[in-house]
């Protein structure tokens, strides 16, 4: 609450503008409601999707269950801070380039922003996951070390994220939340039916496979629809994967591996 209402005070000091009241638009109030039920939806699904897997696990095992699985639940949690700081910072630019310059600006927009990221996540989430037991060790205690296999699961579901991520807020900057609503939705749908089929035979790591699977269906449905609305090619995307993999620390390394 203090660090709210000291970013209020400075929101006030520099831009009160913002905050006076206009003339009640009744078109406006209908765009942006409109708007806003899917937008909403779309939040409350994936609050509601960060801890279904939780959720499903606690109701198909046990309590002991759950606490072994929410302890890697929880560092991957950290590990996707970068991908929900991007959202605040992407979302403005991508609906500023839709207006401006059209669906091709938000396409290499688009392919940028994630090849950046995979660049920069990539050897991250492989550092985290050679060391996962040592993560755990220090983070949780000797008495979680055993989850370090649901955490390396969980790990390589980071990267189709990234996919899903960008997904959603591009749908919500060029004006289309609806679809993005839908799809996520799917996604929920398609996790409850794989946790239901692999968790009571497999477990915890039935629980990771479930995440897995689901994100890579959701992915793969919302990249198939979003190059139906704007041109987006994956291969670009790799291209500038390697450039942006380059400007890296340890970027003339990854030049040397691609001469070989």
């Amino acid at each position: 609450n203090a660090a709210a209402a000291l970013s209020l005070a400075v929101f006030l000091l520099y831009r009160p503008q913002y905050l006076r009241f206009g003339a009640l638009q009744r078109q406006w109030v209908g765009r942006l409601f409109q708007f806003g039920k899917y937008a909403m939806g779309t939040n409350l699904f994936s609050m509601l999707y960060n801890k279904l897997d939780v959720m499903l696990l606690g109701a198909l095992l046990n309590p002991a269950a759950v606490a072994m699985y929410n302890v890697a639940s929880r560092v991957i949690n950290y590990i996707e801070l970068p991908l929900t700081g991007l959202s605040q910072m992407l979302y403005p630019k991508v609906a500023e380039a839709f207006n401006s310059q059209g669906k091709t600006a938000v396409a290499r927009l688009y392919e940028r922003t994630l090849a950046v990221l995979l660049a920069a996540m990539i050897p991250f989430t492989g550092l985290i996951m050679l060391f996962a037991k040592n993560i755990l060790h220090a983070l949780a205690g000797p008495q979680y070390v055993s989850s370090a296999p649901l955490l390396q699961i969980l790990l390589l579901a980071v990267f189709p994220k990234i996919w899903g991520r960008l997904f959603g807020i591009t749908l919500d900057a060029i004006g289309n939340p609806r679809l993005n609503f839908f799809v996520l939705a799917g996604s929920m749908v398609s996790n409850v039916l794989f946790s239901l089929a692999l968790v009571p035979w497999w477990g915890n790591m039935g629980a990771a496979f479930a995440v897995l699977f689901s994100v890579i269906v959701n992915v793969t449905v919302g990249q198939r629809l979003l190059s139906n609305i704007i041109p987006i090619r994956q291969a670009n995307i790799f291209k500038a994967w390697g450039a942006a993999l380059s400007r890296l620390p340890m970027g003339h390394l990854w030049q040397k591996v691609k001469a070989s």
